[in-house]
């Protein structure tokens, strides 16, 4: 827990939301939200005024993954935002099709969507949706002994790195420590 604060006044709230979900081909649906809420009343050309507690974005990112981690489709929504032009960034998503969630897949995502190529909010949803895809696959791995599955947690955290003991207790073949 935090250490308590007195004497402030809510800004900014942003909730997201993940969802995770076996599908009966064989594939899993990952799914996340986001929105967007200001404390204050702002103005913005294409949207006038938005009063205070509505919703400023709304958007939301369905990834569908196999066993592998291999993104096989991605679909995107953006329901509220601040500029009409701002779906238009949903089109670079699809770049994502075909990459494979693991090691590195973060640095993959940024590259294939930077700068102007996407959009802050969609993927910020993406990186979020990456971590839950692993803690829904996981389903899978418990059920089966899918060792080759499992590689790509390697070297993705603290926990998962191969010089230490986690590596060490489940993966005594990929272990590179002492």
């Amino acid at each position: 827990m935090f250490s308590e604060v007195k004497n402030r006044k809510p800004v900014h709230d942003r909730e997201i939301k993940c969802y995770g979900y076996e599908r009966e081909d064989g594939l899993w649906d990952i799914e996340g939200f986001l929105i967007d809420a200001r404390h204050y009343d702002f103005a913005y050309t294409d949207r006038g005024v938005v009063k205070s507690g509505e919703i400023y974005h709304e958007m939301g990112v369905r990834l569908t993954i196999d066993n592998d981690m291999y993104i096989k489709s991605i679909e995107t929504f953006i329901e509220h935002a601040p500029f009409n032009i701002c779906p238009g960034a949903m089109v670079g998503f699809q770049k994502l099709k075909g990459m494979q969630i693991r090691s590195g897949f973060k640095r993959k995502v940024t590259e294939a969507l930077n700068g102007i190529c996407g959009c802050t909010h969609l993927k910020e949803l993406v990186f979020a949706l990456s971590t839950v895809a692993f803690q829904t696959v996981l389903k899978k791995w418990h059920q089966e002994d899918v060792k080759e599955a499992r590689k790509p947690l390697i070297n993705t955290c603290y926990a998962f790195d191969n010089k230490k003991e986690v590596v060490k207790n489940y993966f005594p073949e990929l272990y590179e420590g002492e």
